[in-house]
């Protein structure tokens, strides 16, 4: 079991909130892992637990606590030392390219202003009647900066026929030549335009360049239009969650 007091979301959601991921064998100790859990069950609170998925009988007695199902999250990965574009999305090759953000404030306060309050919308956050499509985007302008200031990852713009057309925020890691896609999406004004290839070619590309060998990310079972064209690229399942919340202020 892991549990995070994640502080960060606090001017995000307007509550104090709690991750827990639990394994198989807090699974095992259900009544054990249960009291756990009821501890973080407190007004103003909002509570987050990740369960490995399968696990339907444990699941069903959350649900009788009042957890709310909120999304089956896959881990997924493609091996990308001899990368080469699915021949449905060769087009793309000699159109797509990449920009690194610098780490000038601008550039990046720049970027928020492109996501806007209505960029993402299959998120958890924005699914979830008690916050919305709003809400979730302010989320996601506050975690892009937050990644400028502690450099945990590398933004870069995404670029075809010489338009942005998007972002992803990387982080690499040198020792297990792993690159993580932590946060990118399309512009609004750019999706519905089948250029979905083109955002999930050009990450791989320039992680590929520095010597990466893996690429992996997490895909919400509530973007199926995604995650079919993580499929069509050859990424992998490695492992899949459910995830549930519980709130007792909108309970």
């Amino acid at each position: 079991m892991k549990i995070v007091a994640a502080t960060w979301e606090r001017r995000n959601l307007g509550l104090d909130v709690t991750e827990i991921t639990l394994d198989r064998p807090d699974l095992e100790n259900e009544s054990e892992t249960l009291e756990v859990l009821r501890k973080y069950m407190i007004p103003r609170h909002y509570l987050l637990v990740k369960a490995p998925a399968g696990a339907i009988a444990f699941l069903a007695k959350l649900q009788a606590l009042g957890f709310i199902f909120l999304e089956c999250q896959y881990n997924i990965s493609k091996n990308i030392r001899d990368y080469v574009a699915p021949p449905l999305f060769l087009r793309f090759v000699d159109r797509v390219s990449s920009e690194l953000l610098s780490e000038d404030e601008a550039e990046w306060l720049n970027l928020c202003r492109s996501i806007g309050d209505t960029m993402f919308t299959t998120d958890r956050v924005a699914l979830d009647p008690m916050f919305g499509v709003g809400t979730a985007n302010k989320r996601y302008r506050n975690w892009l900066m937050d990644m400028r200031k502690d450099r945990t990852a590398s933004a870069y713009r995404i670029i075809c026929d010489g338009e942005n057309i998007g972002f992803n925020a990387i982080s690499f890691e040198t020792e297990t030549l792993t690159a993580r896609s932590v946060l990118g999406g399309i512009f609004k004004d750019c999706q519905g335009k089948g250029l979905g290839g083109a955002m999930i070619h050009a990450p791989i590309v320039f992680s590929a360049a520095k010597g990466m060998r893996l690429y992996s990310t997490a895909i919400s079972s509530n973007n199926q239009a995604v995650f079919r064209l993580y499929l069509l690229f050859g990424f992998n399942i490695d492992s899949s969650s459910y995830v549930f919340r519980y709130c007792p202020d909108e309970n």
